[in-house]
């Protein structure tokens, strides 16, 4: 609904962008969100207020969209053709009236961006004014930074010559993938 309030474009956008949230985001096994709840009580020790049973779960839906986000670009990078047993949204079809047959394809990398930005202004709608907002919005940049850093050895330790090449995936490159 944002986007029809706030922004003089078209339905059709609304639309497509309501069909990506509904492919990417839901399906998961949800246990990055579940945690922030489960770590904020153990944190406090004690049951949480009203605000921050709220809060803690915002942040943990935030953290849902930052893995869609990725997931979304992995797939594509990975030319991977399911996710979470359903096609992979670069391959789903447009959802756009007159598009039948055509595949999201390569939009997907823009949508890749929006759900990362949708999830930012999450954080900014819930949690500005907060005195730690910064410390949330810089968290979320590192782990971002790190997890693309990652993405990028995954990517270019592979073979990708026509002569396979595994002297570029070392056991040393390997556990900085998984730290990353």
């Amino acid at each position: 609904e944002d986007i029809q309030t706030n922004y003089d474009l078209p339905a059709s956008v609304a639309t497509w962008v309501k069909a990506l949230h509904d492919h990417a985001i839901p399906g998961g096994k949800m246990n990055r969100g579940l945690t922030v709840v489960s770590s904020l009580r153990s944190i406090l020790d004690r049951d949480l207020t009203e605000e921050e049973l709220y809060l803690s779960q915002v942040l943990g839906w935030c953290i849902e969209w930052l893995q869609g986000f990725f997931l979304v670009a992995d797939d594509i990078m990975d030319n991977s053709l399911t996710r979470r047993g359903l096609p992979c949204w670069y391959r789903m079809g447009k959802p756009l009236d007159g598009a039948d047959g055509e595949e999201v394809g390569i939009i997907a990398c823009n949508d890749s961006l929006i759900v990362e930005t949708v999830m930012y202004r999450i954080i900014k709608r819930n949690f500005k004014g907060k005195d730690y907002y910064i410390d949330v919005v810089e968290l979320f940049q590192e782990v971002s930074f790190k997890t693309e850093l990652g993405q990028l050895l995954d990517l270019t330790s592979q073979p990708n010559t026509k002569v396979n090449n595994l002297d570029l995936f070392t056991l040393d490159t390997y556990k900085k993938i998984v730290e990353y």
